[in-house]
């Protein structure tokens, strides 16, 4: 949603056996006709960024090549 100014990391847990930890999971589920797209930035370049995508297009792309070594499944929207 950043455009590709923020990276996302892998996800990765470190676990401390003498400290209790807990999880939260939370889910966002567009519905899949729905579009989704970057969020508008005046001071973006206009020759990188990603374009809007359909969600299950995008689902559909992402469980096709999944699981990959690098985050391979974001090109699908790249401009």
């Amino acid at each position: 949603m950043s455009n590709g100014r923020l990276k996302s990391p892998w996800h990765r847990v470190v676990t401390h056996m003498d400290v209790e930890r807990f999880s939260v999971a939370l889910f966002y589920n567009p519905p899949s006709q729905a579009k989704i797209g970057p969020v508008k930035d005046a001071a973006a370049s206009s020759d990188e960024g990603y374009k809007k995508v359909v969600v299950g297009d995008y689902l559909q792309h992402f469980y096709k090549i999944s699981p990959t070594l690098e985050k391979q499944a974001i090109l699908f929207a790249k401009v």
